[in-house]
């Protein structure tokens, strides 16, 4: 009785993952697209391009998969008294096309995270090392994909690339995460020298947004290799393609590598987030720093004898000028 149950209930649990998290997905990247042609931003492309692209590799890779489980389910039938589900050659490809898409939205998302490291950072040098693991990553995983099939060895190396896959997937994205949280920090409190705790606040704010939204891939992705380590541990190598945990947890990881960018995009959008990232520091680097420059602590009079005032007079002005940006986001 219980292998029939698992045979019923673990597909359609799988079924039940993909489609909540799907369905979570379409609202928000159909909020994200509302969002941004009510804004009418200059750089509608830029922004929509990247979140469009991931909607359609999730679109086509959630397709994929729901023909392959329905397949499955429907061939074994027949057999479900022994608890057994048949697979065909046709739906293993239909799965090999869902790894292929889900692999193509990791990248996409890597790249996205890394476009933006760059323009917080202005500096090629800094991509360098999270480009070669980019790399890295997809060069494994689709290794893995296509690597050939039918014989025990095949499977076992199917399964270590897999790992190797997710492994490299989640020190990438911690990477690209840390280095932009870090760098917002810094000039938050770059900020907090001259201009106060104001300024600050905004930073404050944006760090927590990369935080919350980029960690949830990692943490994701993290909970997948627990499950896979266990079961491997426990049953050998070959139990990291039958674990129904770890299936269901790998479910919903094409959504969340397409969810984590979308959603910071839209908090920023909305105005959970002060000022847009880009434009943030953009700011610093005319007006900001321009101001900065003039108010050098160096340059500062004795704290006796600095006027208090004037100070206040140009904070208040850049503070205008961060409020004047945040309209435009």
């Amino acid at each position: 009785m219980n292998a029939v149950q698992n045979a019923v209930t673990i597909p359609l649990s799988r079924f039940a993952v993909i489609f909540f998290f799907y369905g979570s997905y379409c609202v928000l990247f159909g909020t994200s697209v509302y969002v941004l042609l009510k804004r009418k931003r200059p750089d509608l492309i830029l922004h929509l391009g990247p979140i469009a692209l991931l909607f359609v590799l999730a679109t086509l890779g959630m397709l994929c998969n729901v023909v392959a489980l329905g397949r499955d389910l429907a061939r074994s039938l027949p057999t479900l008294a022994q608890g057994q589900i048949n697979s065909d050659s046709v739906s293993a490809q239909f799965l090999l096309a869902h790894q292929f898409f889900y692999i193509s939205s990791n990248t996409v998302g890597e790249l996205v995270l890394l476009y933006r490291v760059y323009v917080i950072w202005k500096s090629k040098l800094v991509t360098v090392i999270p480009s070669i693991f980019i790399m890295a990553d997809l060069g494994v995983g689709l290794a893995g994909t296509f690597i050939p099939r039918g014989t025990s060895e095949s499977k076992t190396n199917i399964i270590l690339f897999r790992v190797v896959f997710m492994v490299l997937n989640l020190v990438t994205n911690v990477m690209l995460t840390m280095l932009i949280a870090g760098k917002i920090c810094q000039i938050g409190r770059n900020a907090f020298k001259v201009l106060g705790p104001d300024v600050s606040k905004r930073y404050k704010k944006i760090v927590s947004i990369i935080f919350e939204s980029g960690v949830m891939y990692p943490l994701s992705l993290l909970l997948f290799l627990i499950l896979e380590a266990r079961a491997m541990s426990a049953e050998g190598i070959s139990a990291g393609t039958t674990n129904p945990p770890s299936r269901i947890v790998y479910e919903m990881l094409p959504f969340v590598v397409a969810i984590a960018p979308t959603l910071v995009l839209v908090r920023s959008w909305l105005g959970l987030c002060v000022v847009d990232l880009e434009q943030t520091i953009q700011m610093f680097r005319t007006d900001g720093r321009r101001e900065l420059s003039e108010w050098k602590v160096a340059d500062l009079p004795s704290q006796s004898t600095t006027d208090s005032s004037d100070l206040s007079h140009g904070r208040d002005l850049f503070l205008e000028r961060g409020k004047h940006s945040t309209d435009t986001v």
